[in-house]
């Protein structure tokens, strides 16, 4: 004959999970859904063992295991009492309600079928351990609890709260094995990962190191031609001369920004104390026919020396300077400030202008490598300056980012580290 177990648990969810996990098992099953329905139920079918909620309605799980182990007849009947084990507290109410055994939630049915089975083979022993009348008078953290369990009763409750602390710890232990695991597959990956970069980046230096001899030539033939024979040619010809120029010219420019882009990550590079004052004002002679020639107003405030790559801050600030004078509203003399201001143990660098700006939804896609947002005819350029300018900062600890409004202009950030 199968033995019968009551389940008091007022989610149906976790009632009808417990009912199967038993069933299977070939329990016999009485489910109820609160405190007052699990004592009519067990004194009208005097089952083996009561799994009991603690928090349910009408009555909780400590108030109907004081009443099954106040009555006469159901004093032996063994109760598990379902709790998440987060307070101590619950331990001693559980004591002085006279629980048998603790199961922690969440739970696995493995674990609570061993829980059952160790409890019904054991079930003789509490009833040769009657409580004692007087009792054992407990104070715990400011309140004074009165043990009526039997010595049986509280050595097996608090050895279902240590073995329910093992569990939990071994199962703890198992999902920081499987962390663990995961870390070291993450790493490897990445590992991979700036392999691969690495590789690609070496392909791009030897690549567009490779290829500036053949295309120097085919512009260098293409110019030669142009001159000596483009009378020999019709006005189709000269097109597609003018085309072939054109197209190698660009090619040449293609190369030339791919080797650059490479040669962050492949040349050494000396850091060493930079005067920024002093890389923005070679940047204003390099850049002195432009600045002319769009008669563009240049305020800059006094700027920190940083540790840095002198030739690298200087492709940066030669870049972000270009792009406001070359992206600047025609309707209006371009205006650009250059600043910075510390954050923490960062220095945020800012370059305003008051150009032609950026859509918002642009703002991520400017720094990606060969994007541009404007046809070559309207703005000259390969689309990799601001891509450059983003990688030479990672490189030097920092980041970089946009704030712009179309019409108004833009103004790009960058930190460096102080010092």
């Amino acid at each position: 004959m199968p033995e019968k177990i009551l389940i008091a648990e007022d989610s149906i969810t976790q009632l009808e999970n417990l009912k199967y996990i038993l069933q299977k098992e070939s329990y016999e099953v009485i489910a109820v859904q609160d405190g007052m329905s699990a004592f009519k139920a067990a004194v009208d079918n005097k089952p083996s063992l009561i799994i009991s909620d603690i928090i349910m309605p009408r009555m909780d799980g400590y108030e109907l295991c004081r009443r099954l182990k106040g009555h006469s007849q159901l004093r032996d009947i063994p109760v598990i009492l379902l709790t998440n084990l987060t307070d101590p507290h619950e331990v001693i109410k559980g004591l002085q309600a006279g629980a048998d055994n603790f199961l922690t939630k969440p739970y696995k049915g493995e674990f609570l079928l061993s829980k059952i089975k160790y409890i019904l083979e054991n079930k003789h022993l509490r009833r040769n351990s009657a409580p004692s009348d007087d009792g054992v008078k407990v104070k715990f953290d400011g309140e004074q609890y009165l043990i009526n369990s039997s010595r049986t009763q509280i050595i097996d409750l608090l050895l279902s709260t240590f073995e329910n602390a093992v569990q939990k710890n071994g199962e703890l232990q198992q999902v920081n094995d499987q962390l663990l695991s995961v870390q070291q597959e993450l790493k490897r990956k990445n590992l991979e990962l700036e392999r691969s970069n690495r590789d690609l980046e070496l392909f791009a230096y030897v690549a567009s190191h490779d290829l500036q001899e053949p295309v120097r030539n085919v512009s260098n033939y293409t110019t030669l031609l142009e001159r000596r024979y483009r009378n020999a040619f019709d006005e189709k010809g000269q097109q597609m001369l003018a085309f072939i120029t054109e197209g190698s010219r660009r090619m040449q420019d293609l190369i030339q920004d791919l080797l650059s882009y490479s040669r962050l990550s492949n040349v050494e590079n000396k850091f060493e104390m930079v005067d920024l004052n002093e890389v923005v004002s070679d940047s204003f002679k390099n850049l002195k026919a432009a600045i002319d020639e769009s008669n563009a107003v240049i305020k800059t405030d006094r700027l920190p020396a940083v540790k840095a790559v002198r030739a690298q801050m200087l492709q940066l600030f030669q870049n972000l300077l270009s792009n406001a004078i070359k992206y600047r509203n025609p309707a209006k003399m371009p205006e650009i400030e250059i600043g910075c201001y510390k954050m923490g143990s960062k220095i945020v660098f800012f370059i305003k202008d008051n150009g032609i700006g950026i859509e918002k939804e642009y703002f991520d896609r400017i720094f990606v490598i060969f994007q541009r947002l404007h046809d070559r005819g309207s703005y000259p350029g390969t689309g990799i300056g601001l891509t450059i300018c983003k990688k030479i900062i990672e490189r030097h600890g920092g980041r970089m980012w946009v704030e712009s409004e179309i019409g108004k202009g833009s103004a790009f950030f960058f930190t460096l580290p102080s010092g």
